[in-house]
């Protein structure tokens, strides 16, 4: 049987034990310690593995992610076409605006759609799911959305405005700086649409390049344009600088196409960086752009991770914001913390610097801003005992056996939101709200009418916050 991910397999470690995976046809790898199944995808050609500890259950909240944008995007386009309606003085210019505004909606729902359908998240159901007690040991951050990042693929790949190239200029004087002449294997965790880890690529023609998001719109956007696809997105500037350019179709291209298909320099992983399915120090260079303030992970585990990950000698390039804004305010470090975790992580800092560069500032919008970022090199000089598995939500609950902080009622909105998550996921336009109740009364051993009432209180407080006077709607 020919192996669907060539010398790239080696590199994988089962995400939910450690455990070597090897290959189940085209279509799958399985551990050969706890036979966990994860998918294989074929996107523009290239295989991309699902390595979440329960693809399952991830698959779920995604499905739930995606059902949220659809229905945000048609609630959206309704309260356009009704402007239009309104538009009784017939204002030519307001309704030419509100004709761009409907078709640009039109165009990123078709585009969310298509981009997602190798995924096949409609076939994903509660009988899919493990267990309660999985769904909120394996939950992901409830902060991010598909479309959180809408603007990062812009820049990427549409804008042409500098700013990929400021940054990736910075990721190549720091690892000039850490003495690094040629990569074997550079890993970029929280790539986004990729551009960065394809501009180090080109710029260091490393053996392997390996690039990891655990948001699929954006991964799979960066992969098929990366693979040549000029594909076209619908941009709504927050402050459009002119009528025509209340929304616009941008063309999203790379400046120099690779062949994904294959090329096993350029591996894809869509996968949670906080439980990175890889062999330890498996990577010579490891880069994380805009990414250590926003995990839900505490930076003095992460960086113990990222430790693991990297051979002996290995380089750790970061850049971007610190902003970070946890629950805790003791985990919101300041750039001197910063250093200091690193070396109590088992690193040497070799260079740091600061760097103010203007940030997602569309052509067409008059919004624009500028972004202070805090970059560093450091080396592994120790190995350090890596942190057990993270969980998005805080230990006492997952072990039940554990006393409820005080403090607890900020947490339990964040439970809140994986039943919301659930009932979203589970909603098909055939399933009615008495249906889901019994379905959720079935996993949560709940009375059946109690259940019903859950499902129907989550989908009042859904209209209410959309749009109080809207009942349905299409697009």
């Amino acid at each position: 049987m020919t192996d669907p991910l060539g010398s790239s397999l080696t590199l994988f470690a089962c995400p939910a034990c450690g455990g070597a995976l090897s290959a189940d046809a085209q279509t799958h790898l399985v551990c050969t310690n706890c036979g966990a199944d994860y998918p294989l995808y074929d996107v523009a050609g290239a295989r991309v593995p699902w390595l979440m500890p329960d693809p399952a259950i991830a698959k779920l909240e995604w499905k739930a992610r995606l059902n949220g944008f659809l229905e945000r995007n048609r609630n959206e386009y309704d309260r356009v076409v009704n402007a239009a309606a309104r538009n009784d003085s017939k204002n030519e210019h307001a309704g030419t605006r509100l004709e761009l505004l409907a078709d640009a909606l039109r165009s990123q729902y078709d585009a969310m759609v298509a981009r997602l359908a190798p995924l096949g998240l409609d076939g994903i159901d509660f009988a899919e799911e493990s267990s309660p007690a999985l769904r909120l040991t394996h939950k992901l951050p409830a902060a991010q959305g598909l479309s959180s990042y809408m603007d990062n693929v812009y820049r990427d790949w549409a804008w042409d405005n500098g700013e990929n190239e400021a940054q990736a200029a910075i990721i190549d004087t720091l690892l000039k700086r850490a003495g690094v002449e040629t990569i074997e294997r550079v890993l970029t965790l929280g790539a986004g649409a990729a551009r960065l880890p394809y501009d180090v690529h080109r710029r260091w023609r490393p053996k392997q390049s390996v690039i990891v998001d655990f948001n699929p719109w954006l991964l799979l956007t960066g992969l098929t344009t990366i693979a040549g696809e000029q594909s076209e997105l619908d941009e709504i500037p927050l402050a459009p600088l002119s009528l025509a350019d209340t929304a616009r179709r941008q063309t999203l291209r790379a400046p120099q196409p690779i062949d994904v298909a294959s090329d096993e320099s350029m591996q894809f992983v869509l996968a949670d960086v906080t439980r990175p399915p890889f062999a330890a120090e498996s990577s010579d260079v490891l880069v994380t752009p805009w990414l250590i303030d926003i995990l839900s992970e505490d930076l003095t585990r992460f960086a113990r991770r990222v430790n693991s990950l990297l051979r002996d000698d290995g380089v750790w390039v970061n850049s971007g914001s610190l902003a970070f804004m946890p629950d805790d305010p003791l985990r919101a470090y300041s750039a001197d913390e910063v250093l200091e975790v690193l070396a109590d992580a088992g690193f040497d800092v070799i260079d740091w610097q600061r760097d103010t560069l203007p940030y997602l500032n569309s052509p067409l919008s008059a919004h624009h801003r500028t972004e202070t970022l805090f970059s560093f090199v450091a080396r592994k000089v120790a190995t350090v005992e890596p942190p057990g598995e993270h969980h998005v939500l805080p230990d006492w609950l997952i072990d039940l056996t554990l006393p409820i902080p005080v403090d607890a009622v900020d947490t339990l909105e964040s439970s809140r939101f994986l039943l919301k998550a659930q009932v979203f996921g589970a909603t098909d336009g055939v399933r009615s709200v008495a249906a889901l109740g019994q379905q959720l009364a079935a996993h949560y051993g709940m009375a059946a009418d109690e259940a019903t009432h859950v499902v129907r209180r989550i989908f009042v407080e859904q209209v209410d916050r959309n749009h109080p006077a809207r009942i349905g709607g299409s697009l």
